[in-house]
């Protein structure tokens, strides 16, 4: 079995990190092809990235989430309102986020519904 020295660990992760970030970029440009003029979109999901761990976000299905919501929507874990829900004691963090979105597509389809 290979041993790796913590720095190796590391730089192992990182690499991994950066595979998992370039794969996205590239499924979101294919999926919202406007983003492909944005030149700050792999340094943005990369900071996001960053940031979604430190919120505790560790799961493959809510990173991902968070991440396409910051391809659309840049800086949205820094609205006021949304950083203070995200971070509140209480439930985790991922459920939160389960929820923030919950209602982000209800109020999306509610004003959808207006404007038809």
């Amino acid at each position: 079995m290979l041993e790796f020295t913590t720095e190796q660990a590391a730089a192992l992760q990182r690499l991994d990190e950066q595979g998992y970030l370039h794969a996205l970029c590239a499924d979101l440009v294919r999926r919202w092809p406007a983003l492909a003029a944005d030149r700050t979109l792999p340094e943005r999901l990369a900071y996001a990235f960053q940031a979604a761990r430190k919120l505790g976000i560790h799961s493959d299905e809510a990173m991902f989430e968070f991440l396409d919501t910051e391809a659309i929507t840049p800086g949205f874990y820094e609205r006021p309102g949304v950083a203070y829900w995200l971070k509140k004691p209480g439930a985790d963090v991922e459920r939160r986020l389960r929820d923030l979105m919950a209602v982000a597509r209800w109020r999306y389809r509610e004003q959808q519904g207006e404007k038809a």
